[in-house]
């Protein structure tokens, strides 16, 4: 499984090194825009159908078809959010998920399954498409998509370190009933590992990205909200009963297993960025 993991990794982190560089938003966007529709389609395949059996109102079929539209839904908030191709983008949103709440309230008979299908759907299409949102804004905040690569240098060296402190050094569990092998020691691990990786980004654009103090800060935090949303994925997987949420990385899972962090280390750390920026 480790032998998989770093093969995988030795040949797609060189990939996305080269290409985020110089890499032109019509490139980035249908990649991001792909990641969103993955990443939703995953999550509301995990939740609909293990909500509504635990309420009472098993989902024999269709569950390729609903996420199919739920994940839809989500790449077009991306598309809405990131282009802003109309003045009235809140209005748009709000229609969007009204229009969804409805559909999932009357495409089932029962109670159970419209309240299982709201909230599954709704949880999905959040869940998937606002982290890449902040991932677009991320990279045009400055030139070679610097920030972009400060984000993913933090949650990479964080999941690095907690990874490797919490398979030599961990001793103490941190929520079994959610993770079973995380420990304390990973997590210290892993906010060391993104405090160095923000420097080690900083250094690679010659220190233009903030104080060492600031870094040290961004990846602190950054790193903690990456630990948290690693542990949201493990709840969903644990929920739904399955170790990966799809099969598109070998010996990584699927979208949400690779994205697990980034869902809400991307998120905060925009928004640390734009308040120091603003």
């Amino acid at each position: 499984m480790l032998r998989t993991r770093l093969l995988t990794a030795a040949i797609l982190l060189p990939l996305l090194v080269a290409g985020l560089a110089y890499i032109p938003h019509y490139v980035l966007f249908p990649l991001l825009l792909v990641l969103c529709f993955g990443a939703s389609y995953e999550a509301v395949s995990l939740l609909m159908p293990t909500l509504r059996s635990r309420l009472g109102d098993p989902m024999k079929n269709g569950v390729r078809f609903w996420a199919f539209f739920c994940a839809s839904l989500a790449a077009l908030m991306f598309t809405v959010l990131t282009w802003k191709l109309w003045d009235a983008e809140l209005g748009i949103l709000a229609f969007l998920i009204m229009t969804m709440l409805l559909v999932a309230t009357f495409s089932v008979k029962t109670v159970d399954g419209s309240i299982a299908n709201g909230l599954s759907w709704l949880f999905s299409v959040i869940y998937g498409s606002l982290p890449f949102v902040s991932l677009w804004e991320l990279y045009k905040m400055g030139d070679h998509s610097r920030y972009l690569f400060l984000v993913l240098g933090i949650v990479m060296a964080n999941d690095t370190g907690a990874f490797f402190a919490g398979r030599f050094l961990g001793k103490h569990l941190l929520l079994p009933r959610l993770s079973p092998k995380k420990t304390w020691e990973g997590v210290v691990g892993g906010l060391a590992g993104g405090i160095l990786g923000a420097w080690f980004v900083n250094a690679c654009f010659a220190g233009n990205l903030g104080s060492l103090s600031f870094l040290a800060f961004l990846g602190l935090i950054t790193g903690a909200a990456g630990i948290l949303g690693d542990l949201a994925e493990s709840a969903i997987k644990r929920f739904a009963g399955v170790k990966d949420s799809g099969r598109v990385f070998p010996g990584h899972g699927g979208i949400l297993d690779r994205s697990d962090s980034v869902v809400f280390a991307a998120p905060i750390a925009w928004f640390m960025l734009f308040i120091r920026n603003a």
